[in-house]
């Protein structure tokens, strides 16, 4: 099975051991369930009490730091886009985020 480089040994180990084609070789099919899959390796350091009474601290998720780095309008909206010679050729000119609440007389529609 091909697995992705950045997984550490425990976890293939694990994904492998989950993976297994053979059901009743899989981790956790056999008699001791659930319990086979808590001890291996890649839960090492993990306090099933704990987790259970769910006091365990949630990790904080890996955010990737963009670089702060100021871009300009026109590479966001495209050339032009805040010029005011062009300002006529805006199709949405006319268009607004607020929602009309009045309801379109049946006779109006389409017209």
């Amino acid at each position: 099975m091909k697995l992705p480089n950045f997984l550490s040994e425990e976890a293939r180990s694990f994904l492998i051991a989950l993976l297994n084609r053979n059901p009743s070789k899989r981790l956790g099919s056999g008699p001791a369930g659930a319990e086979d899959i808590k001890k291996h390796v890649f839960f090492k350091g993990i306090d099933w009490n704990i987790t259970a009474a769910k006091k365990l601290d949630v990790p904080l998720p890996y955010l990737k730091r963009l670089n702060d780095v100021e871009v300009p309008l026109e590479k966001v909206y495209g050339r032009g886009a805040f010029e005011p010679s062009l300002k006529e050729h805006n199709r949405l000119q006319a268009w607004s985020f607020v929602l009309n609440k009045k309801p379109v007389a049946k006779d109006t529609v389409g017209k």
